[in-house]
């Protein structure tokens, strides 16, 4: 009967945290076709651009996927994931290479910092 009991106290502690607990973020698989995975957490995958691209415009558009609420800064453009996971920010560019900031965080207070570097080349 112990341990019967035993077994059942055990299950139902199971039953709870996976009901009750803290939800864990879900991993994001990165695609192929030479998307940028951010080491740290939250985790971050930047679509397009890719790291030291040549555009011809004064803005790029900066595309990726994270956890749905992670805040994302661009330099000074700001961005809230959406509830899909995905995220998309334009970008004022300078002529030559820009060196664009990037600053994630999650409501856990992890941040995670990275730099993508884009030339523009209003010639090109």
């Amino acid at each position: 009967m112990k341990q019967y009991l035993s077994f059942i106290i055990f299950g139902l502690g199971i039953i709870l945290s996976a009901c009750g607990g803290r939800t864990s973020t879900p991993t994001i698989a990165p695609p192929s076709g030479g998307a940028i995975v951010v080491p740290g957490e939250p985790q971050i995958i930047i679509f397009s651009p890719q790291e030291n691209s040549v555009v011809n415009a004064p803005q790029v558009e900066i595309t990726g996927q994270a956890a749905p609420g992670t805040v994302i800064t661009f330099d000074d453009e700001i961005v809230v994931v959406d509830q899909s996971g995905q995220f998309a920010v334009t970008v004022p560019l300078d002529e030559g290479p820009n060196a664009i900031q990037m600053v994630a965080s999650d409501a856990e207070g992890n941040e995670t910092t990275f730099e993508l570097t884009v030339t523009y080349d209003a010639q090109g």
